[in-house]
């Protein structure tokens, strides 16, 4: 039976000692040349995220699994191979449906035994704690940012960027340009209308362009509404 060695980093990480995916297939292949797990492929990921069905290795990993011609999965971390808790187990179902054993060289990991899968739920569990716990934390500094009316990301329209006093605050000119869509929205003005309208007196978008759409009427008019 066959081996798939699944390693994955993120663009930013593939420069970060001991994570490249090429230091990461030499450790994978030492790993099973000393267990014996032979007619190795390997499949690599590029791609960043969350969700594994935006995964194309990932998802080639699967249907490979599902020709039952591969009897184990080997990869670097647990972390490598995902990011939540559920998915985790789930695809980690899927194998033990296909008699598919998990290894995971970091955390000496092989679901082949009792213990093995008891571990792994264990640390999928934590795994994910930890990146709620860091969510958490950055939820709360832009929190405390926004209501500091400190600068957060994109500016959104209506408001703009006081370096003097390190402030988000009311634009004039932009909360004209919303009151004035709220104004001719009631009166029975179509979204397209009011883009033609904005055009007509010469209202700037956020960009500073005198270009308007139904579209971008109709998200500000829903958002200030």
């Amino acid at each position: 039976m066959k081996t798939i060695i699944y390693s994955r980093v993120s663009t930013t990480q593939q420069s970060e000692n001991g994570h490249s995916l090429k230091n990461q297939i030499h450790k994978l292949n030492q790993y099973c040349q000393l267990n014996n797990l032979n007619d190795v492929e390997v499949i690599t990921e590029t791609k960043s995220g969350k969700n594994i069905s935006n995964r194309e290795g990932f998802q080639r990993m699967i249907e490979l699994i599902k020709t039952n011609e591969y009897s184990n999965v080997v990869v670097y971390s647990l972390s490598r191979f995902g990011r939540n808790t559920v998915d985790v187990l789930k695809t980690i179902e899927l194998f033990n449906k296909y008699n598919v054993s998990f290894h995971s060289l970091s955390e000496n990991l092989n679901t082949q035994s009792s213990s093995g899968k008891f571990f792994l739920t264990v640390l999928s569990g934590l795994s994910q704690l930890e990146r709620e716990q860091i969510s958490e934390r950055v939820s709360d500094v832009l929190k405390y940012k926004k209501e500091k009316g400190e600068r957060i990301g994109q500016i959104a329209f209506g408001f703009r960027y006081d370096e003097s006093i390190n402030k988000v605050v009311k634009d004039k000119n932009e909360s004209y340009t919303i009151n004035l869509i709220k104004k001719l929205r009631k009166i029975g003005y179509s979204f397209q209308d009011i883009a033609n309208e904005l055009v007509k007196r010469n209202r700037k978008n956020k960009n500073g362009d005198v270009r308007w759409f139904k579209q971008n009427v109709h998200r500000l008019h829903s958002k200030n509404t």
